[in-house]
């Protein structure tokens, strides 16, 4: 974010020599790193919020991983599952940080992927379960969620 915003330098040289910044103001909220352990593990979640429709597309993603052995798909399938079924749960929890819950966006592109491969390798009975799945995941994944701290770098 400071890369960001600073006008300081250009780009790459701000980025390996560092700078001033100009609006920074002292941190008094952030627990020093000799801050009892509780207190270090309740900061590091700051910023974070756990939308309900979010850790449920993670759990589709989950679910994705593992529906070839529920039902029989063509290989290509298994194997278009097995690589974007992680990336579904990785968007997902990326997208729990309030700053960048833009990213769940990311779910609507993977799930256009895999109906895109349902509809061009599958028979119609097994590609109805990964079509009804994909809808779902693009269905929880219009909601934002709640966002708790506001900062002059969100901008969703």
């Amino acid at each position: 974010q400071y890369l960001k915003y600073s006008k300081e330098k250009p780009f790459f040289r701000l980025l390996f020599q560092g700078g001033e910044c100009p609006g920074a103001r002292v941190d008094a909220r952030s627990p020093p790193a000799s801050a009892p352990l509780k207190t270090l593990l309740h900061s590091s979640l700051w910023g974070i919020t756990m939308p309900w429709n979010l850790l449920l597309a993670a759990a589709g993603g989950l679910f994705l991983m593992f529906l070839y052995q529920l039902i029989p798909v063509a290989p290509e399938m298994k194997d278009l599952d097995d690589i974007l079924g992680p990336l579904l749960i990785v968007s997902s929890v990326i997208s729990l940080s309030e700053p960048i819950r833009s990213w769940r966006w990311a779910n609507l592109g993977l799930a256009a992927v895999v109906i895109g491969g349902s509809l061009m390798f599958e028979t119609a009975s097994s590609a109805a379960a990964h079509i009804v799945l994909m809808a779902l995941i693009a269905l929880l994944t219009i909601r934002k969620g709640p966002i708790r701290e506001k900062t002059r770098f969100l901008k969703l």
